[in-house]
Parts: structure tokens; sequence; C-alpha cells
């Protein structure tokens, strides 16, 4: 067998032949990482020293963790592009549906409007949410027996300090 290690000229970097990249590439793909032990029958195999196998498993270690790396942001950026997308679309679509609701609730005129000069559409908005606020309420008072007699005449409902309602106006 021919000297498996070339020189490359003017410079003493070791190469490693193809046939040993080829056969440690195989070794790399059913054990990432060699006990001392097998590190010693690879290297004399091969005809490298031991430091030298031990060393291109350590490269082709930090050679596949970063391209792992590489593929899990590619993947992940792509993620965020697609919810970033659709972010901006639900925000298009909700300021349409907003500008449809001043509209209706513009064009209500003089057939649209109850006795008490209000829309119909807003008399049954604060209707709902009446009726919602209230059943909330009544549930969390039943409840309450559950929490050790916390007391609701305490608690505010403040509809301005909800994180979410601004996004919903």
């Amino acid at each position: 067998m021919a000297d498996p290690i070339t020189r490359k000229s003017g410079n003493d970097k070791r190469r490693f032949s193809d046939e040993q990249i080829r056969r440690l590439e195989a070794m790399f793909a059913s054990e990432s990482k060699l006990e001392p032990r097998r590190k010693t029958e690879v290297a004399r195999e091969l005809g490298l020293q031991p430091r030298q196998v031990a060393i291109w498993f350590q490269n082709k270690r930090a050679r596949w963790k970063s391209k792992h790396v590489e593929k899990e942001y590619a993947a992940l950026a792509a993620s965020y592009d697609a919810l970033s997308d659709r972010f901006e679309s639900l925000k298009r679509e909700k300021q349409s549906l907003v500008d449809q609701l001043r509209k209706l609730k513009g064009e209500g005129g003089s057939d649209g409007e109850s006795e008490s000069g209000k829309n119909e559409f807003e008399v049954k908005e604060e209707g709902v949410g009446m009726v919602e606020e209230e059943e909330m309420m009544m549930r969390m008072v039943d409840t309450a027996s559950d929490w050790g007699g916390l007391d609701f005449d305490d608690v505010v409902m403040d509809q301005s300090s909800c994180q979410w309602l601004g996004f919903w106006s």
C-alpha cells in the first residue's frame, strides 16, 4: 500500500487519501464518536495516527453540527416568514372588517335607529356584551367557594387593561 498521507507542496499540512476519507465517512455515519480502542483500530487499518483519526472525527462533528444549525435556522426563518405574511394578511383583513363596520354604522340612517337614537347594531353589540359580562361574573361568583371565599366586590372589570383588546379595536 502506498503512503496514504500526502504532503501538499510548500505546506506541511497532511491530507487524507480519497479511500481513507470514504472509509472515515462510512464509519462516521454509524458512529459519530469513537471509543479509544476503536480509534486505535481504525487508525491502524487506515495507516494513520490515532490522533489524526480523533481530530478528523472532531472536525466532522463540528461541520455536521454547523450544517445542522444552518438547516434549523433556514426552517425557522421560513416558518417565521410564513407567520409574518399571515399576520400581515390578518391585519389587512381586520382593517377591512373595521372599515366595513364603520360603513355599516354610518349607513344606518333613520330607518336603522332605535328610539334611543342608536343604531340597531350598536344596541345589539351592547346588549350581547352586557349579557356575556353578567354570565361571566355569575360563573366567577359560583366558583368563589373553590377559591377560598374570594370577595368579588373588589374585582373591577376594566376592558382597557386587556392587552388583546387593542389589537381588535
